[in-house]
């Protein structure tokens, strides 16, 4: 088989296994949609029965970090920022492509590391956990148009530019969703504003300058060496 086959089938597992998991976490997708306006209250037995399917969403979360390298790899490629070099010199496909998973995964765990420390002064446990889902649930409804994205590139050609578009769109709305979700959390935790706005200059910033910082210095690595 060649090496598009190779990944045409790993696209498809990939998709597969994402709305595998998206339809374990339907009841976290309702729970959702009937908070949009409201902070969620942490102590609920509805609250506590939700979060059991945290574990899919993760999954989601990662599989994205996956769907996401191969797109950013294909549109650098369809821009010509990257190369394949001529007579097979160089790595191959498979290893430039999970270079790329390195900057995804590695902001994943920063923006959780990060939220994790930002609650040991401003959260209780509960609280965190609270925090913890909304963060995570949009990070992985992200994870879902990216994947469904790459699979559309994969398997039927949709234009890869087009698809970056629509993942970079709809990057910004989650996030403004999720700014939304977690001032909600803050402020309802009697924290100040000043608080909130340096949770987002160090987190998020970081979890966005990381992303953007190391997927540069890879493309300029692999730029010589593809």
């Amino acid at each position: 088989m060649s090496s598009d086959s190779y990944i045409v089938l790993g696209l498809l597992l990939c998709t597969v296994l994402t709305y595998m998991f998206c339809a374990r976490t339907v009841p976290l997708l309702s729970y959702q949609l009937s908070n949009i306006f409201s902070t969620p209250k942490e102590n609920s037995t509805l609250f506590w029965k939700v979060s059991r399917v945290m574990p899919s969403v993760t999954c989601l979360i990662l599989i994205g970090c996956v769907t996401g390298a191969y797109l950013l790899y294909h549109y650098l490629m369809e821009c010509g920022t990257l190369t394949i070099a001529k007579g097979g010199d160089g790595i191959s496909i498979y290893a430039a492509i999970g270079l790329f998973i390195i900057p995804f995964f590695a902001s994943f765990l920063i923006k959780k590391q990060g939220l994790r420390t930002t609650s040991i002064i401003f959260f209780t446990h509960d609280r965190y956990k609270l925090a913890d889902m909304e963060q995570q649930f949009f990070m992985a409804l992200q994870a879902v148009v990216v994947t469904t994205l790459a699979m559309l590139h994969g398997m039927y050609g949709f234009s890869i530019t087009t698809a970056m578009q629509i993942a970079v769109v709809s990057f910004i709305i989650t996030e403004i969703l999720a700014f939304y979700k977690e001032y909600r959390i803050f402020s309802s935790g009697k924290v100040t504003f000043s608080h909130f706005f340096l949770y987002l200059c160090t987190l998020e910033t970081l979890y966005i300058a990381l992303l953007i910082g190391v997927s540069a210095f890879l493309t300029n690595t692999l730029r010589i060496n593809i």
